[in-house]
Order: C-alpha cells, then sequence, then structure tokens
C-alpha cells in the first residue's frame, strides 16, 4: 500500500533547496523552493531544508495526501545510509552530518538520500531522454560536472555509495591541481567556472562562461579555442567512460548543456576521434532539467518502500 501513496522529492543544491509533493503515477503535485548556499553553516541549511520540507508536508495534509517516506537528492559523496562523507564544494562542517537520519527522526518516516548525480541519471532514465533504454550516462555540466551511471536497469554506486565522481577523473596529467588534491581534472576544463577559467587565462581578463558562448557563437576565434578546449575535455571523458560501462546512451544536464548543440558540436569533435566504434553512442541532451532531480528522488524512495 504505501509504494502508491505519495512521497516528497528533495533537492538540495548550492542556489536553491526545493521540495515537492510527487504522486504515485509520478506526477509533481506542488514545490517548493528556498534559495540556499552551503557556507552559512550547517544549522542554517538544516533549517532551510526542513522549511521547505515542512511546507511540502502541510501542503499533503491539506489536500488529504498521505506521505509514504521522503526521497532526497543533495550535492556531496553520500554513504549508503545518507549521510555526507565528502565533498568538494560543501563547507567541512558539512562533512559527516547524517542527514538520513535527521530527517527520519524529525519526521518518523522513511528516508532515502543520495547524490544529486545519482538521482538526475534516474529522473532520465524514468521519465526523460533516457527512458527505453538499459544503460545510460548522466552527466551534469554547470557549476561543477557531476553525474551518474544506470547499468543494466540499476543505479550504480559502488562499495560506500559514493561511485561516479566524474568531474575529477584526470583529463590532463600535466594540468593545474584542483581543489580535491588531484592534478588535471574534468572540472577545471568543461565546468562553467572551468570554462571561465580558461577564458581568463586566454584573453587576461576575467570573463564568464556565458560571455565566452556568446562571443564563439558571434565568431570570436579565441572564445572558440577556449570552447575547443572543454569540449575536447569532455569528450576525452565521455569516450573513456564509454570504453569502461558501454552504455546505450550519454545524457548531458546542467547550465554549460543548456548551450545546446552549439556546445554539442565541440564535444563531439573530441569524442568521435577518441571512441572505438563499437563504443559509440548517442549524445543528447537531458529532457527533464532540474526537474530530473525531483524525479529522481521520488523513484529512490519508492524503489526503497518496495523492498519493505
Amino acid at each position: 500500500m504505501r509504494r502508491r501513496e505519495s512521497v516528497v522529492a528533495v533537492d538540495i543544491g548550492g542556489t536553491n533547496i526545493r521540495a515537492a509533493l510527487v504522486s504515485p503515477s509520478g506526477e509533481i503535485q506542488h514545490k517548493v523552493t528556498v534559495r540556499n548556499t552551503f557556507h552559512d553553516g550547517v544549522e542554517n541549511m538544516i533549517t532551510r531544508l526542513i522549511s521547505v520540507i515542512d511546507q511540502a508536508m502541510d501542503a499533503a495534509e491539506m489536500s488529504g495526501v498521505t506521505i509514504a517516506g521522503l526521497g532526497v537528492a543533495s550535492a556531496g559523496q553520500i554513504n549508503n545510509f545518507g549521510k555526507i562523507i565528502g565533498s568538494c564544494i560543501l563547507d567541512s562542517d558539512l562533512i559527516g552530518i547524517d542527514l538520513g537520519q535527521i530527517l527520519r527522526d524529525r519526521y518518523a518516516s522513511p528516508v532515502v538520500v543520495d547524490n544529486d548525480g545519482n538521482a538526475g541519471v534516474l529522473g532520465e532514465y524514468l521519465h526523460g531522454a533516457g527512458r527505453g533504454y538499459r544503460s545510460v550516462i548522466g552527466l551534469v555540466i554547470g557549476t561543477g560536472v557531476g553525474g551518474g551511471v544506470i547499468i543494466d536497469g540499476k543505479l550504480h554506486r559502488g562499495a560506500t555509495g559514493a561511485a561516479f565522481e566524474v568531474g575529477h577523473i584526470s583529463v590532463d596529467f600535466n594540468g593545474p591541481r584542483c581543489q580535491c588534491g588531484n592534478i588535471g581534472c574534468l572540472e577545471l576544463y568543461s565546468s562553467g567556472t572551468g570554462i571561465a577559467r580558461l577564458g581568463e587565462e586566454a584573453m587576461g581578463r576575467p570573463i564568464t562562461s556565458e560571455e565566452l558562448f556568446e562571443l564563439a557563437r558571434q565568431g570570436d576565434t579565441t572564445s572558440i579555442g577556449v570552447l575547443t578546449k572543454a569540449g575536447r575535455a569532455l569528450g576525452t571523458a565521455i569516450a573513456s567512460l564509454s570504453h569502461l560501462y558501454n552504455p546505450e546512451i550519454v545524457l548531458l544536464n546542467g547550465g554549460v548543456a543548456e548551450q545546446g548543440d552549439f556546445f554539442l558540436n565541440f564535444v563531439k569533435d573530441g569524442l568521435d576521434v577518441q571512441t572505438m566504434p563499437v563504443y559509440r553512442v548517442p549524445l543528447k541532451l537531458g529532457e527533464l532539467g532540474a526537474e530530473a532531480n525531483l524525479f529522481g528522488a521520488a523513484e529512490l524512495i519508492r524503489t526503497y518502500l518496495k523492498t519493505q
């Protein structure tokens, strides 16, 4: 019975925290958003989180809707029990916070917490551009680079739950050192901040990734050179992931991916020459955008409830 009840899906991002009621059929019925930052302390972040969940719960009660559980997508490396065990973008005082237990204690309800990249690929797999496939790689190219992978219809989470930290695989062994400690990470080249870094180096002045894309569309050769380098780095990573996981399709979401086919063409230039023929698969944009995380979070808790 519980699996047919509505659930609350939550997406904890660096800009916003969002909570939504999701019906048994997968329809978002009510959504609440508050602004967020990861840099003003644990208590403030938890207060904002509880605020949006409480509002979603209140909306459910007013509508006579019963909540079966909570599914939460969050930035950071999340273990199998819902604890944040690592991150390059979260403040250090958030590492070790057991989000799952905090929410279970407050709401006396089943709770599943997972990485937002995992939730995003799961959402696209079930409700977006990944429908009809069994093995899908999903990448989120935004301020950073994240993602997840579905193998034979199952989300791959790894031994501790923190698999697929794709933004921190190296694409340049002679590159700069990343804040994670590695050298030449993908995130340093193909994320929004990485593209801006490359642009500043090339132009000798601060510039945003959005400005670089606009200049490149106008034919500016320096900007085109920057995007060629960023696209080649991402193509290199996708080629390696394709050789490793043998997916049927690769999907891109996130702010940089919203540049559409203009950006995809830069990525494909690097991808096509570095991928063995048998591993070449479609590279497409996701269909759900930021909603992918909410749909994925809802599925995470529904999958858990099916086992109970």
